[in-house]
């Protein structure tokens, strides 16, 4: 996007909060010279408020214009009015107990999604001995995931890898399971569920039929408590083991690129 046009081309990324693009992405791209940040909760929410009032007298766009409005308000947690204020007065009366939540919830949710991700490490670990389970970068980080390594797939620069622990990135940050082909060496297949050229093949993770999403309020809810987060790890790396052993024997049969 950023290369097309680019002397009457304006690039905008947008996210839920405004998050800066993931290194991978950006490159070499600068903020502001390049692109510019714009989020729903804030500059789409504002937007949208002036469009309502230019509206006024078109009720069918001006309600359509609402209930978009409601939705982006859902999705990113932001408060109405009437919330805001019974917000307030709840922190004001309890300003000490505020304040040590607003300081350790974001160290509390990534250790309960670094708790998560350290429990798949282990089980796959223990049914894959011939690879290394790899952790690749720290939870609270768009691609934070999990590798399979070895000598033979690092030669032929093909991984089977687990992303995203920080419910952020590809696939509004589900969790998904891939095979990782860096040097597009494994043969283009009608039966795999590309994601871009590198990820050639994914199956998203669920639990209860639900994509596992990290940043999901409920899903953390339920890996706080121990027995709740051997279980669904337990059956997560199942879908994951399977996943493996399906599309091993195309990894195997692949050879190195000599370049």
């Amino acid at each position: 996007y950023c290369n097309y046009n680019q002397e009457k081309n304006t690039v905008i990324y947008l996210t839920k909060f405004g998050e800066e693009p993931s290194e991978k992405s950006i490159k070499n791209l600068s903020k502001k010279s390049s692109y510019y940040l714009l989020s729903y909760n804030s500059d789409i929410i504002k937007w949208l408020e002036v469009c309502q009032s230019i509206a006024y007298d078109q009720p069918i766009l001006r309600e359509s214009i609402k209930q978009y409005k409601i939705l982006i308000q859902k999705i990113t947690n932001t408060l109405t009015n009437q919330k805001d204020l019974e917000l307030k007065r709840l922190v004001l009366q309890n300003l000490n107990e505020a304040e040590l939540i607003a300081n350790n919830y974001s160290k509390i949710i990534n250790e309960v999604k670094n708790d998560f991700r350290e429990e798949l490490k282990k089980l796959l670990q223990l049914e894959f001995s011939s690879y290394m389970i790899e952790t690749r970068l720290q939870v609270h980080q768009t691609c934070a995931s999990l590798w399979f390594r070895s000598e033979e797939l690092n030669e032929k620069r093909i991984w089977f890898g687990i992303e995203s622990f920080s419910g952020k990135g590809h696939l509004d940050g589900n969790l998904f399971m891939g095979i990782y082909d860096e040097q597009t060496n494994i043969p283009k297949h009608e039966a795999y569920n590309k994601l871009n050229d590198i990820w050639v093949h994914h199956q998203v993770l669920k639990y209860h039929e639900k994509p596992i999403n990290l940043e999901d309020k409920d899903f953390l809810k339920l890996l706080v408590n121990d027995k709740n987060l051997k279980l669904i790890a337990e059956k997560v790396a199942k879908e994951i083991s399977e996943f493996v052993k399906i599309h091993l024997p195309t990894i195997t049969n692949i050879k190195p690129n000599d370049d």
